[in-house]
């Protein structure tokens, strides 16, 4: 009953089929170390001990994870224990505690969560900000994330709106290009950052959009084939691709002045049918396109700081079925849609 009727079912009597509930989807490890937790055979002590002596591992153990883990398994009945532990004078344990509650469904731990997710001293903002985004109540959840989507930490942001994608947030803002890859925006604020992946989901993210072109805009791609341009009094960017498939250039095409709509325009299909709402583009390949937006925000074309996601991951995989949050919503997240249109 701790995960719901539908998740175990007797196939016969050595066997049972196991299905992952929709909350765990994307922590399957974290699941399967819950339950392992769930099945004591051989435990005979009172569940109330049991929760005492795994509070007690919380506030003083060399390893927090495991007793948080096993709180987290026996669920809302070991909520009363882990409240008393939210005025902690350890940080370390005012934190397991509040993540604990939020994972049990107790929206006790909000406020420490909060206090940790928005205060660079305390360190956790990563993990905190997770927990917020999977513990909590999106209506309670996505103000707080919205907030932390404008820091100048750029790993604070992108944590954020990880999160605020998987809720599917009106903030975030999606278009589908070419058929190949989003570009999403994101309101609220804050530096202006270009982010693209380049592994797993393609996409390009525009943070604090939108993110203008300068005034003055002149941009050759490095084969001489794409040319991007405007003066201070045009209301447009203009595109132009040479391709030696055709007699004479494809363009010119005109974009709005944000990197978002030029970023459609470069890797738009050259023919859109079907789609009388989508305008052509130069059907430039994603990774050229980004490229060249990287080239124009270090020059100041795009007035916005580029980063992109790591090619590979870094170290080894994670394969520890303890960690109490896995799948953080990282670049092969599959959040579904959220809304559309640009950054106008």
């Amino acid at each position: 009953e701790r995960f719901g009727r539908a998740t175990a079912n007797a196939l016969s009597a050595s066997e049972i089929r196991i299905n992952v509930p929709p909350r765990y989807r994307d922590l399957r490890q974290k699941f399967l170390a819950l339950l392992r937790q769930v099945y004591l055979p051989d435990a005979t002590a009172p569940e109330s001990q049991r929760i005492a002596a795994l509070v007690e591992a919380l506030v003083t153990g060399p390893e927090r994870m495991g007793p948080e883990l096993a709180l987290e398994a026996i669920g809302r009945r070991a909520a009363e224990a882990l409240a008393g532990l939210l005025a902690a004078e350890d940080p370390a344990v005012r934190f397991g505690a509040a993540r604990c509650l939020m994972n049990v469904g107790d929206d006790r731990g909000l406020k420490v969560l909060e206090a940790f997710a928005t205060d660079p001293a305390l360190g956790r903002r990563l993990e905190a900000i997770e927990a917020i985004g999977r513990g909590a109540d999106r209506s309670v959840a996505a103000p707080i994330l919205r907030r932390l989507v404008a820091e100048e930490d750029f790993e604070v942001r992108l944590a954020a709106y990880r999160q605020l994608r998987r809720l599917e947030d009106l903030s975030i803002r999606r278009v589908l290009v070419g058929g190949d890859f989003f570009v999403e925006t994101v309101d609220g604020g804050g530096p202006k950052v270009v982010y693209v992946s380049r592994r797993g989901s393609p996409r390009v993210v525009v943070f604090g959009a939108p993110a203008p072109c300068a005034p003055n805009v002149f941009f050759e791609s490095s084969d001489k084939r794409v040319i991007i341009n405007a003066r201070p009094d045009d209301a447009y960017v203009s595109l132009v691709r040479k391709d030696p498939r055709f007699p004479r250039p494809v363009g010119p095409l005109r974009s709005k002045r944000t990197a978002s709509d030029v970023v459609r325009t470069l890797c738009e299909r050259l023919e859109v049918t079907g789609a009388p709402t989508v305008r052509p583009g130069l059907n430039i390949p994603y990774c050229d396109a980004v490229a060249m937006v990287q080239a124009m925000c270090e020059a100041g074309m795009i007035e916005a700081e580029f980063k992109a996601s790591p090619l590979t991951e870094v170290g080894p995989p994670k394969t520890d079925a303890a960690s109490p949050q896995e799948g953080s919503g990282a670049d092969t997240d599959g959040a579904q849609p959220v809304g559309q249109g640009g950054d106008a």
